[in-house]
């Protein structure tokens, strides 16, 4: 039965919105200045002080890449960390 399942290929389908700059400014104005930076090393800080200047920029890429379906390697990385707590 399983075999029967795994070899019917499956069409899904995702849409993605197109996104504009008031819900970019939103997550934008929503980070934390005190977190590290990412792998870019652009801090948080500096994407808030220069929002204006980069909303655009930002607008366009976020509609490109969902539109495109083509997301950058680098975006698909993540860095986990195990914490370990104490037993009590």
């Amino acid at each position: 039965m399983f075999g029967v399942i795994l070899m019917k290929p499956r069409k899904t389908e995702i849409k993605f919105n197109k996104v504009g700059p008031p819900e970019i400014s939103s997550i934008i104005s929503k980070l934390e200045v005190t977190k590290a930076t990412g792998f870019d090393l652009i801090s948080s800080r500096a994407i808030k002080e220069n929002c204006a200047i980069i909303l655009p920029t930002l607008v366009e890429l976020a509609n490109l890449t969902t539109r495109c379906t083509v997301f950058p390697d680098k975006l698909t990385i993540a860095r986990v960390l195990l914490l370990y707590k104490k037993r009590l």
